[in-house]
């Protein structure tokens, strides 16, 4: 039969269309376990998306520095400059999705996520806050409440064993505090992304950041091991290496994002 001359082009818009950066693979909402050298590969991404807009991204650190500054010298405003300095890393994390699907990295990604589920965002800060304080609590209270006889008693005490004494409690206080942070470090590494790009709540975040964190480990061992490395090498040029180095930061969290909670097709 021929076809009608007159009908409307019968191209599919679907074949066209530009695809999302969330079309190349399929969402698992706790992640997956990848291989350990994908740690070290999340830097060799996050060092693309740099590369894909080098000016801007160095101009975004210059005005986020600069917002940070202005608000943190600002009597009372200055307690709200934690709020603020998530809410903006979070926005460029938003920028490094667009910036995934080809489009350009902007100024104004250091305000998209006062647009998207600030709300969520700000819980988060305090959840993350509160916890860390419990934290510190637990590691500081034994020790602090052993402490008080020798601190009643240090007259009679010898000064140098009195001295050892207190640096063994307070390196025992920093590993307590050391070891119950890096969970709520887990529980939170995630969640800002999950939260604006899934609609997450808080919670479900948090406990899908820690859960994903966990299963891969050694992945992020490696990634932290790197990561030292270059910041001993962003140090060594007056400093001036962290202005390439903080973006990739926030990009290789990313990047560590799509690898982690998405499985390709």
């Amino acid at each position: 039969m021929s076809q009608n001359p007159y009908a409307p082009p019968g191209a599919d818009i679907e074949d066209v269309r530009t695809p999302s950066a969330d079309e190349d693979g399929r969402f698992i909402e706790s992640g997956h376990v990848v291989a350990a050298g994908r740690g070290l590969s999340w830097w060799g991404a996050a060092w693309n998306l740099f590369k894909a807009a080098p000016g801007m991204w160095i101009l975004t650190l210059l005005i986020f520095f600069g917002i940070y500054l202005l608000v943190a010298f600002i009597p009372v405003l200055n307690l709200l400059v934690g709020f603020l300095a998530m809410l903006m890393g979070t926005g460029l994390l938003i920028g490094c999705d667009d910036l995934n699907r080809g489009d350009p990295l902007r100024i104004g990604h250091l305000f998209a996520a006062f647009k998207t589920r600030p709300g969520r965002l700000i819980v988060l800060v305090v959840v993350t806050g509160l916890l860390s304080i419990l934290a510190m609590l637990v590691a500081v209270l034994p020790f602090g409440l052993s402490m008080l006889p020798l601190l009643f008693g240090m007259e009679d005490m010898d000064t140098s064993l009195m001295t050892g004494t207190m640096l063994v409690s307070f390196l025992l206080i920093f590993l307590i505090f050391l070891a119950l942070s890096i969970p709520i470090y887990m529980a939170y590494w995630f969640a800002p992304i999950l939260i604006v790009k899934h609609d997450f709540g808080v919670g479900k975040a948090m406990l899908s950041s820690l859960k994903a964190c966990a299963m891969n480990f050694v992945p992020f061992l490696l990634y932290g091991l790197l990561g030292v490395v270059l910041t001993i090498v962003a140090a060594i040029p007056i400093g001036l290496g962290f202005l390439i180095l903080i973006p990739m930061i926030i990009a290789s969290i990313y990047t560590a994002y799509r690898d982690i909670f998405f499985i390709q097709r």
